[in-house]
């Protein structure tokens, strides 16, 4: 409803990833895409969506570097992580 009230043009929202799969984040991917979706077929009202991502070069270097949420990660969960540059 607020998306109809507000009329942005725009709305940014969490990759279909999290960034790094935490809860909350999954929840605002799939929420949001819902209501953009609920515009129905020709979405011609809707706001224009753009994700928040990272680059898998960038998740594996910080992992390396032990920064941030991916501190300790596997490669094998790192894999989900990121898009290809």
């Amino acid at each position: 409803g607020l998306l109809h009230e507000l009329h942005p043009a725009i709305v940014i929202t969490f990759g279909p990833d999290g960034l790094y799969g935490y809860p909350d984040h999954l929840a605002a991917y799939r929420a949001t895409t819902a209501a953009i979706e609920a515009f129905g077929p020709t979405r011609e009202q809707a706001p224009a969506l753009y994700f928040q991502v990272m680059s898998r070069e960038r998740v594996r270097a910080m992992a390396e570097r032990g920064e941030g949420p991916f501190a300790g990660m596997a490669p094998e969960q790192l894999d989900g992580f990121g898009i290809p540059d």
